[in-house]
């Protein structure tokens, strides 16, 4: 990553990342704009396009505007209370891990988040097995990138880096060392997937 600034800085694609990423911030922040909140956060973190019930979602923005106030999620235990909620007519559930991470992440922003780019960043392979076996392997995942962003603030890996990020992006240091971290992985594995890095060496076309 340190290699590729410019790549990884981009400011008109991680620019508006994080400006959008502030707006829910900001969002969460002030309870009397909880519609427009919901709508943008829905947007930012992709649920709209995993079709969640409605009943799915009224539960999840409830437990997220609770924690507002307490600023403390049981990241497993809501992970279970969300799992009993069907998710269509025959009754079916499943385990929403990802989201559930930005549910903690918003309410505690120093937790990381866990969602595919972060699996592929990390060459972890798809979860299965029964629920008991995925909640299993999903704490062990998540008490690894726990460690790991810890260790990367701690021996300065990514310093010049996340300065960087913020002498572009966050001057008024608005957005979390997890964020950031998570935010830079977001437009490294975009630039994999895209073909503009190729074995995590640049691709000039």
């Amino acid at each position: 990553m340190n290699s590729h600034v410019d790549m990884l800085l981009d400011r008109k694609v991680l620019g508006a990342h994080v400006s959008k990423y502030i707006e829910i911030r900001r969002g969460y922040e002030d309870e009397s704009q909880a519609d427009d909140f919901q709508k943008k956060y829905r947007k930012f973190f992709s649920m709209n396009q995993a079709r969640l019930p409605e009943p799915f979602l009224e539960r999840y923005f409830e437990i997220l505007a609770r924690c507002h106030a307490t600023r403390t999620v049981d990241l497993f235990g809501t992970l279970q209370d969300l799992h009993k909620i069907p998710i269509n007519k025959r009754g079916d559930t499943r385990l929403h891990f990802s989201f559930v991470t930005k549910l903690v992440h918003t309410a505690v922003p120093t937790t990381p988040i866990y969602d595919s780019r972060v699996a592929f960043f990390y060459f972890m392979k798809p979860v299965d097995g029964s629920a008991a076996q995925r909640i299993h392997e999903y704490k062990v995942r998540y008490q690894f990138l726990q460690e790991e962003y810890a260790r990367i603030l701690e021996y300065d890996l990514l310093s010049n880096l996340i300065a960087e990020f913020r002498s572009r992006f966050d001057e008024e240091k608005q957005i979390s060392s997890a964020k950031v971290i998570d935010a830079l992985i977001w437009r490294f594995t975009s630039l994999l997937r895209d073909g503009a890095l190729e074995n995590r060496r640049v691709i000039f076309r």
